[in-house]
């Protein structure tokens, strides 16, 4: 597990350096695969089924195992902060992505039926809402590099380079 945190930062720090300059820039890098039209927008080399994203300057780094509860609960809304009073939002995607139906299975451990009942009465007896999707891959990575507090999923055969603005959190593998 070590070598492959130590392989991805490695990669990591080496996209930051290639793509310097995208961090001064709003706009998201022209190579990202979009995964409706599959146009480029960038390239990575990743192992794994999806991804949680977030945006570089959140700092948050946790071992994979207590961060996933964490992820958890900013997802269902019990926790709305990451460390350090950065207000989290989620990116949803929308429902029938692979990478969303993951992430409900592996991370918040609900089915999609599960969810939209968990959403439906949150909303029915709470001011909480559920998530936005967004059905633009260029869209989604745009919104978590804009906002410091927000994080989403990927599948990892969407992109093939992560924009400087976004890091990824956690991969997870051989996910059925």
């Amino acid at each position: 597990m070590r070598f492959l945190n130590y392989i991805l930062m490695t990669f990591l720090c080496f996209t930051l350096f290639v793509n310097i300059e995208a961090l001064h820039s709003e706009e998201v890098p022209e190579n990202t695969r979009d995964s409706s039209s599959g146009q480029f927008l960038n390239e990575i080399s990743l192992s794994g089924d999806f991804a949680i994203i977030i945006n570089a300057e959140n700092s948050y780094k946790n071992p994979k195992s207590n961060g996933i509860r964490k992820i958890r609960l900013l997802y269902l809304q019990s926790s709305r902060e990451w460390p350090g009073k950065i207000k989290a939002s989620y990116v949803a995607r929308e429902n029938e992505h692979p990478a969303q139906e993951s992430f409900y299975k592996e991370v918040v451990n609900m089915t999609s039926d599960e969810i939209f009942d968990y959403w439906r009465t949150r909303e029915e007896n709470t001011s909480f809402s559920k998530p936005i999707a967004l059905n633009d891959l260029k869209e989604v990575i745009r919104t978590v590099a804009k906002n410091k507090g927000a994080y989403t999923v990927i599948s990892l055969n969407e992109v093939e380079k992560m924009p400087a603005r976004v890091r990824v959190l956690y991969t997870f593998e051989n996910v059925k």
